[in-house]
Order: structure tokens, then C-alpha cells, then sequence
């Protein structure tokens, strides 16, 4: 994915910042570049839309709902990949935000040559594989490398993602495992594991950070070559 292919949102409460970002984006390539200054415009145009990427302003102004509760509400029905725009980078801002799973954050003042390192990277981790997930009754969209392990538990899979967090969803672990990539191995009936957060390994027991998870006797083998395969 190149700036020529893909279409932008930018929501920016201050029309003159708005429109400066736009000609910035349009002087990179892009060719669709969409702007809002408040969220009820933002939200017209991601229904009326198939956009690729945001460019969000956490501070939307007093009073006023921040960007970041614009993505909460957004990725509940119409999760978008979105890099935040700020001129506070405290750990408030950054904690909160990050509850989305941004993409990137794009400090104020910024310049053609910062926004354009930051759409790159996000472009890069666009072109990875991503999955949509439950968490907190809202969808997220989730990076696979962002997963540590998954669990079964009845009808549903616990996902345990790398920030501490854990996603619940409605599916059996075969048909999860279907959905992910080769980095994932079945270590046992109710769990499988990204092969490359495994910390430590015996002959019985994984561990991945603080969680300790058993080796089933009917996939010790497979969990075997995958590793042995990694060490080559």
C-alpha cells in the first residue's frame, strides 16, 4: 500500500491546521483526502466512505468529546487503523490512546517530513496481517504479533494480547487457528501460542511473561519442530 492508494480522514478542530495537513498529504501522493473539524462531520464521512486511515486530534476543543472517544465509539461497529495528533504527549494522553491500538501518535508541530515517516510506518503495519477482536464489547482491529497466546474456554477463545489486555470471542481454537498465521502452534487441547513471545520451554510447560502453560503429550512434537525450526 503506497499514499496514491489510499484515503484519509483527517479530524482537526482548527480549520487552518485541517486544511495545512490536507495539501501536506496531497503534496506525498495522496489523491483522497477527507477533513472534519468536529466529530459529527468525521462520523458523516466514515459511513459515507471506505477509508483506509485517520488522522485524529486527541484535543477536539472544551467541552467537547476528544478524539480518542470518537475512535472508542468508532471501532464498536467500524474499526479503522488511525494515528493520533497531539501537542500534549503526557502519560495521560498516551495511556488513554492506547487503548485503541493506534496505529502511531504525530506530535505537534509537525512537519511534512514527520507525518510522512509516521503514514509510512503505519502503511508497513497495515500490510500485516490483522484480525478483528472483541474487547470490552467494542471491535478492535489487532496486529497478530500484538497476541500472546490464546485459550479455550467452553464456546469461546480467550486472546491474550501482548499489552496485558484480554480479548474474548465466540469461536472454537481450530477455527481461530485457521484465521492466524504460521506462528501460532497448538501446545495442548485448550491452548495455542505465538511461537516468537515464548520466553521459556521444557519438555511440559511454557511460559510467556507471567503465564505458565502446559504441553499437552499429543503435541509435544509439533511444538518440538516449530521451535527446533526457529533455532536453525
Amino acid at each position: 500500500m503506497d499514499f496514491k492508494d489510499i484515503k484519509i480522514l483527517i479530524l482537526e478542530d482548527q480549520e487552518l491546521i485541517a486544511e495545512n495537513l490536507r495539501r501536506i498529504l496531497l503534496n506525498l501522493g495522496t489523491q483522497k483526502v477527507y477533513v472534519a473539524t468536529n466529530v459529527e462531520k468525521a462520523s458523516q464521512l466514515v459511513a459515507s466512505n471506505q477509508l483506509d486511515l485517520l488522522l485524529i486530534d486527541i484535543n477536539l476543543g472544551e467541552n467537547r468529546k476528544t478524539g480518542t472517544d470518537f475512535i472508542l465509539e468508532l471501532i464498536n461497529h467500524k474499526p479503522i487503523p488511525h494515528i493520533y495528533i497531539t501537542a500534549n504527549v503526557d502519560e495521560k494522553n498516551i495511556k488513554a490512546a492506547s487503548a485503541t491500538f493506534p496505529e502511531g501518535f504525530l506530535e505537534k508541530p509537525y512537519t511534512q517530513q514527520s507525518i510522512q515517516a509516521a503514514i509510512t510506518i503505519a502503511l508497513r503495519k497495515m500490510d500485516k496481517y490483522k484480525i478483528a477482536v472483541n474487547l470490552n464489547n467494542k471491535k478492535i482491529l489487532i496486529d497478530l504479533n500484538d497476541i500472546l497466546f490464546v485459550e479455550s474456554e467452553k464456546n469461546y477463545v480467550n486472546i491474550y494480547l501482548n499489552n496485558g489486555q484480554k480479548c474474548v470471542e465466540r469461536i472454537s481454537l481450530r477455527q481461530l487457528l485457521e484465521s492466524l498465521t504460521s506462528n501460532f502452534v497448538q501446545i495442548h487441547k485448550s491452548f495455542a501460542v505465538n511461537i516468537d513471545k515464548v520466553d521459556v520451554y521444557s519438555g511440559s510447560q511454557i511460559t510467556i511473561k507471567e503465564h505458565a502453560l502446559p504441553i499437552g503429550r499429543n503435541y509435544k512434537s509439533q511444538f518440538k519442530e516449530k521451535i527446533d525450526s526457529l533455532l536453525r
